[in-house]
């Protein structure tokens, strides 16, 4: 990188790499000098009259995809200390007071505001000498949140260059248009022209409040580029995100909060990150006033009661099959309903079908059901206030159980990990001393990190090395330039491990955490039965836009996954989860038996070692 970074350099400073200038003068400002911009204005006024059309979308769209990248690789205090989403708000508002033909000029000038080196001409950019003070980017993320870092960075620009995950380039050009605008990665500390800092507004009075279609907008490009910018997935997942940009604006031209909040969710699912969260505002959530009487799940492909009240009104009873619902096949009603449900294509189905217990509206539904014995029966519901609800037989799809641990007989032992604490272990450990064997269940996320790790540590057969996880640092837009760097991570073996026969046990809702330490028991040689798993992992990033939800605000709040993170072997993760040794799904009968078929089959296994 330095080489290729330094050869660019000498190239740029010394002959402006292809510019008619023969001026090889070292200095800080370039003879060329850009435009003058425009100061930012400060006597905002009431919102006019608005028109939205698909020419103008296709101008917003060009216009926020310039923001953005200006936003998070212009290096300079400016755009930093910008409030974006407000700027992007207002400047939504004075482009639709711009006629069409004016608003490629109006962006540049909008946005030259707070970045003026942001310009239609290579040779406008200033030059670097190397003991320069300059400013440059050193991200992996839009903000600095929890794990995640998004420096400007300021040294010498010799310094510069030789950090691990500076930007490669001097500058990148970006398509505005079809036409180029250069925009530098590097930039003096003190520059002839100076940038103003958009805090507050200036032109028109936005709200900030998600309801509004400006606001929308801002937020939805917001959205938008944190995924196309520093989301790490696009070599795993096919999916053409830059084609999403335009449906996310066009959904804010939808009055409906429920059904714009379907077409915004709709874009996000195409991305299989089981971790992604979007929070409204209280106008704009499913609120789930109301309850079903029966919870049902996917099992064996079908639609299959878990839960139901005992002495159901209308006789359905755990087991039973659904078969429609208000005269829809109830697979392809939920396979409606998933394409706006934020979960991957491997969980979904399933997942989508656990929610429909969940109510907004007090609305009747009709269903056809079977009983296992073939009979068919038709049975509506009215969802209920949740004072409501009766006690439910239950036979869960993933079964839980409040203990640390249980004794399944033949001196063979259960241990729900996911419950257990660093409190808990010296008490375990002096329990499973003379087991015969142990049913490791990780089918529910664990509560704590040291207390898996632990336990871990006494059953594997050697120490567990885990560097599935890295970052990306982001040195241009649209990740051209990206850098990963990686993590290591080890459980040792325990100095006083417990030589017994062990399996791990996995379920579809095995996720993120789980997942990761599920990737330890492998690396440490354990087995693993259950089912494919949830398929994403990585520390979550969350970012507020117009200061998100709650306390009397109107914004939106996004959450993502951020880290890349794969399988053991190196295979992706995402939307594949781990796959187990012994491939063991929940059965219908055992649903209606009442039993854990995943549990038995774990115990024959362990016989069979023993």
């Amino acid at each position: 990188m330095i080489k290729q970074l330094t050869s660019i350099i000498l190239c740029f400073v010394l002959t402006a790499c292809g510019s008619d200038t023969s001026d090889t003068t070292p200095t800080d400002i370039t003879s060329n000098k850009p435009p003058t911009n425009t100061p930012l204005p400060s006597s905002p006024t009431p919102l006019p009259n608005m028109s939205f059309d698909q020419s103008f979308i296709d101008d917003v769209s060009e216009f926020v995809k310039l923001a953005h990248a200006v936003q998070y690789f212009y290096p300079s205090a400016e755009v930093r200390g910008s409030d974006w989403s407000l700027f992007i708000a207002e400047s939504i508002v004075e482009l639709n007071q711009t006629s069409s033909t004016n608003r490629r000029e109006k962006g540049i000038e909008l946005i030259r505001q707070i970045a003026p080196y942001m310009v239609t001409q290579q040779n406008h950019i200033p030059k670097l000498l190397p003991n320069a003070q300059t400013y440059t980017w050193i991200q992996n993320a839009p903000a600095n949140v929890s794990a995640y870092s998004s420096l400007l960075t300021a040294g010498t620009f010799n310094e510069l260059q030789e950090r691990e995950f500076a930007p490669n380039e001097l500058f990148v050009t970006l398509n505005f248009y079809q036409s180029s605008l250069y925009l530098p990665l590097y930039l003096p500390v003190k520059t002839e022209l100076t940038g103003g800092t958009y805090t507050e507004l200036g032109r028109w009075q936005v709200e900030p409040n998600f309801a509004h279609i400006e606001t929308c907008m801002a937020t939805v490009s917001g959205m938008w580029a944190n995924i196309q910018h520093f989301w790490p997935y696009f070599e795993q997942i096919d999916v053409d995100w830059p084609a999403s940009l335009n449906p996310l604006l066009a959904a804010c031209l939808i009055e409906e909060p429920n059904k714009r909040l379907q077409l915004i969710n709709t874009e996000f699912t195409k991305l299989n990150d089981n971790h992604i969260i979007i929070k409204t505002t209280n106008m704009l959530t499913n609120n789930n006033t109301y309850y079903g009487t029966f919870y049902y799940e996917i099992v064996e492909g079908k639609a299959i009661v878990t839960s139901a009240q005992q002495d159901d009104p209308n006789g359905v009873e755990v087991g039973d099959e659904l078969l429609t619902v208000n005269g829809e096949d109830i697979i392809e009603y939920l396979s409606r309903k998933a394409l706006y449900s934020l979960k991957s294509e491997l969980q979904r189905l399933s997942h989508t079908a656990r929610q429909q217990f969940f109510f907004t509206e007090k609305i009747p539904l009709s269903f056809t059901l079977k009983k296992s014995t073939g009979t068919t029966y038709q049975a509506t519901i009215t969802p209920i206030e949740p004072s409501e609800i009766k006690p439910l037989v239950s036979s869960p799809y993933v079964p839980h159980s409040p203990s640390n641990i249980e004794y399944l007989g033949d001196n063979i032992y259960k241990l729900n990990i996911y419950n257990v604490t660093p409190d808990d272990l010296n008490a375990i450990k002096e329990t499973l001393k003379n087991a015969h064997g142990v049913v490791i269940d990780f089918r529910h996320y664990p509560q704590s990190w040291d207390g898996w790790r632990s336990v871990l540590s006494w059953f594997i057969k050697q120490d567990a090395i885990n560097d599935t996880l890295s970052v990306l640092w982001q040195g241009a837009p649209n990740q051209a330039d990206k850098k990963p760097q990686s993590f290591q991570q080890i459980i040792h073996r325990d100095a006083n491990p417990l030589s017994i026969p062990a399996i791990v046990l996995s379920s579809r809702r095995s996720q993120s955490q789980g997942e990761h330490a599920l990737i330890f028991a492998r690396s440490g040689g354990l087995p693993i039965l259950g089912e494919h798993t949830s398929g994403i992992n990585g520390t979550v990033f969350g970012i507020p836009f117009f200061g998100g939800v709650g306390e009397g605000n109107l914004g939106v709040e996004l959450y993502y996954t951020n880290t890349l993170s794969s399988r053991y072997n190196g295979d992706p993760l995402i939307n594949a989860g781990i796959a187990p040794d012994y491939l063991v799904p929940r059965t219908r009968e055992s649903i209606i038996n009442g039993t854990d078929n995943q549990v038995e089959r774990a115990i024959d296994i362990l016989k069979s070692e023993l």
